[in-house]
């Protein structure tokens, strides 16, 4: 998780500190949602069980090979909207497998889960990401006003992301410290 946000964190410092221009910006979002899909789905894949686990992984290896040479041949300069709906639909898709796996093994204590928090945050914010693509077409049309709206929404997607990923943050429990607890009774 903290790898997950210092890595949103430089990209965004990338993106709006220094001037740079639509090619290199695109070059900075593709390298790192591809870094952060990469970093999602590990994540969700610890409650998954074996079978699904492996399946998962020849999925991200597939994905991620068929995604490099695509930037390899066509040049990561460009915008490729179809990408990112489709990584978006995958993490939302393993986000709900997640959730699931969740729901089945902590029934009542699911607040306390980290992953159900960082689940329920990516769902949340790939899901506005998902709306705000689809509709890309018709920002294209629209003047630069209506680009601000775009960003607007997808900025409180992602200030409710980080707000759900600090409250992981703050269930976080490490395995050590209950074993400690344990034998101490």
């Amino acid at each position: 998780l903290m790898i997950l946000c210092l890595m949103n964190f430089v990209k965004n410092f990338l993106l709006f500190v220094s001037p740079l221009n639509t090619a290199s910006q695109n070059v900075i979002t593709s390298i790192f949602t591809l870094f952060e899909f990469v970093i999602l789905i590990q994540l969700f894949k610890q409650v998954f069980p074996e079978k699904i686990k492996k399946i998962a992984n020849i999925f991200l290896i597939a994905f991620l090979s068929v995604v490099s040479t695509y930037y390899l041949l066509e040049g990561t300069n460009q915008k490729f909207y179809e990408f990112e709906i489709l990584k978006s639909t995958i993490i939302i898709f393993a986000g709900i497998l997640c959730l699931a796996q969740l729901i089945e093994s902590s029934k009542l204590n699911i607040l306390n889960e980290p992953l159900f928090w960082i689940s329920t945050g990516s769902l949340f914010y790939f899901s506005i990401s998902i709306l705000m693509h689809s509709l890309s077409w018709y920002y294209v049309q629209m003047p630069r006003e209506s680009l601000m709206e775009k960003e607007i929404l997808m900025g409180i997607g992602s200030v409710v992301k980080y707000f759900l990923y600090m409250l992981a943050a703050l269930f976080y429990r490490d395995p050590s410290d209950e074993k400690e607890d344990a034998s101490s009774f």
